[in-house]
Order: structure tokens, then C-alpha cells, then sequence
């Protein structure tokens, strides 16, 4: 029997205009999701305007939106306010993650943010996801408070780079492009520590998107890279410890260039890996912005 209830929940704020409803979203709301993304976010410090093929790419391949753990806050017909999750394997668990929250200026301030999680934590239990994380820029007081009293806490600091300057390829290092084979990396991936979005396990889910730079001496995969040609993100760098310092990883980068409609970006390195900021900053990237990585244990 269809249970109503599983799938839909007010919460009114006492208010002079429409009441506020809190709901689970469907793939029915993806464009008004649109919408609510460009309005809320046209304000922010970081320039995060889509147009509407790569805002579904984000957000139904990249992000692989789990509608019924994402959340949307209505005033009538009008989406003001959302969260959208995904969940996946990350550091032993399975884990939900916030690939974006937004609330559009009008209705800020009214503890929108807190209310959707009230929500969001119900289907959590209900699909036994362990933990939500999510990461915040370390300058955005607001949603740091808002995140704090909701139950996260953060976890570690994270550094963000665009290469600023082209990279230098060096000689008679020769490298394969193709399509991201997960199943050929898998036993080395689990090497490269990365944030969330940069799991192996994720990155499969954006496969069409996503190329991989493979390095191979002697019939030995030496080093490899995974990029997204189409925003230049690169996900994953390995270079086998005794092939590090040969200018390999550089290479590595140079190539991934060669490809990307976009410098590329590297980003949400923990912070404590000197090793990794040297090594970027002398391939000619900046470190741009930083980033908390925050964890809602659930119970």
C-alpha cells in the first residue's frame, strides 16, 4: 500500500505570506531545482552559474542526485530553498553527501537550512546511511553556523587550486588517453585519498564525462590521472613512489591540459599534505580558495 506519509512532510513557519513546506523532492522538481540553484547561489562568492545541460550534468550524473534523500522548501508553488544528496561508500561507510544547499535571499534568515535536515535525517535512517558530509568555504560564516547547529562538525581543512600559468610538458614521457576504466585503476586507487566527490566509487557514477591519462613502463602502470575534460577538474593524481620527482606528475598535468575546455582545477587536498601543495604550486597553481570538510554523525 502507497504510504503517503514516506514520501511527503510539511513544516509550516508562522509567516504573513504562504506557509513554508518542507518535502522530499522528485524528479519532477529538477526545473524548478534549476531556478532556485541560479537564484540562490547569484550572490555568491564563487561563480557557480550553469546553464541548464551542464546544471543537469551535475547534478543527475556527477552529483548522481538520490531523490529521495534531497530536499526542497516551498512557499506556494515556488521552490525557495533545497538540499541535494547523494550517497555512497566513503571511509568505510555508507555516507550521504550535500552536493548543495541553497535558499533564495528572501527567505534566508528563517532557519530553512535546519528544518530540511529535520527531513533529510528521517530518509537518512531509512536507507541506514551512517554519516552526511559535506564541504563549506572556510570564509562562509553563515552556513558554518548554520551546519554547527544542525550537529555537524568539521573534520579537515581543505585547499583548492586552478593552474594559473600553462604547464610544462618534459620530454620522452609518453602517456594513453581513454575513456575511465574504474576496474583497471581499483587496486591502485585506493592509494589516492580524496574527498567525497573524488571516490572512485563516485567518479564511475560521472563515467562518460570523466578520461583517464594512464603511464606505463615496462608493461607497469607507472602513473595516472582522472579528469573532466569538460570543466577540467582532475580528480585523481598517482605516480608510483619510485618514479616520483622525474617529472612524471608534472606530465602528467600538462597533459590533462592539453584536453580540458578549462585550466584545470585541483581541488580540496587536505591540508596537511605538503608534499601535494609543493608539488602543485611548482606546476604553476593557486591556491584559491579553502574549504571545511564537515560530518553529521547520525545516530
Amino acid at each position: 500500500m502507497f504510504n503517503y506519509f514516506e514520501y511527503y512532510f510539511k513544516y509550516y513557519l508562522l509567516s504573513k505570506e504562504k506557509p513554508i513546506q518542507i518535502r522530499i523532492l522528485t524528479p519532477g522538481d529538477l526545473a524548478q531545482l534549476y531556478f532556485t540553484f541560479l537564484e540562490a547561489f547569484a550572490d555568491y562568492s564563487v561563480d557557480m552559474h550553469l546553464d541548464r545541460k551542464a546544471f543537469e550534468v551535475r547534478m543527475l550524473s556527477k552529483l548522481h542526485i538520490d531523490w529521495g534523500q534531497s530536499i526542497g522548501a516551498f512557499s506556494g508553488d515556488k521552490m525557495v530553498g533545497f538540499i541535494a544528496h547523494t550517497s555512497n561508500a566513503y571511509q568505510g561507510c555508507l555516507t550521504a553527501y550535500n552536493g548543495g544547499t541553497g535558499v533564495i535571499p528572501a527567505y534566508r534568515g528563517l532557519g530553512l537550512t535546519g528544518h530540511m535536515y529535520d527531513l533529510a535525517k528521517k530518509q537518512f535512517r531509512k536507507y541506514d546511511i551512517a554519516k552526511c558530509v559535506l564541504e563549506v568555504i572556510d570564509s562562509n560564516t553563515h552556513a558554518l553556523k548554520a551546519y554547527t547547529q544542525i550537529g555537524f562538525k568539521k573534520t579537515r581543512r581543505l585547499k583548492c587550486y586552478k593552474l594559473m600559468m600553462p604547464a610544462h610538458l618534459p620530454q620522452k614521457i609518453s602517456f594513453t588517453v581513454s575513456a575511465l576504466n574504474t576496474v583497471m585503476l581499483a587496486k591502485i586507487a585506493v592509494q589516492v585519498r580524496t574527498s567525497f566527490m573524488d571516490t572512485l566509487e563516485q567518479l564511475s557514477r560521472n563515467q562518460p564525462n570523466e578520461k583517464m591519462i594512464l603511464c606505463h613502463q615496462a608493461g607497469e602502470l607507472i602513473a595516472y590521472a582522472i579528469f573532466n575534460p569538460a570543466n577540467g577538474r582532475i580528480g585523481h593524481l598517482w605516480v608510483r613512489e619510485d618514479h616520483r620527482r622525474r617529472g612524471v606528475g608534472a606530465s602528467l598535468m600538462a597533459t590533462a591540459q592539453k584536453y580540458c575546455d578549462r585550466p584545470p582545477t585541483v581541488i580540496n587536498v587536505d591540508e596537511t599534505d605538503e608534499i601535494a601543495h609543493q608539488f602543485l604550486i611548482a606546476c604553476g597553481f593557486e591556491n584559491q580558495i579553502n574549504q571545511w570538510e564537515m560530518l553529521l554523525q547520525l545516530d
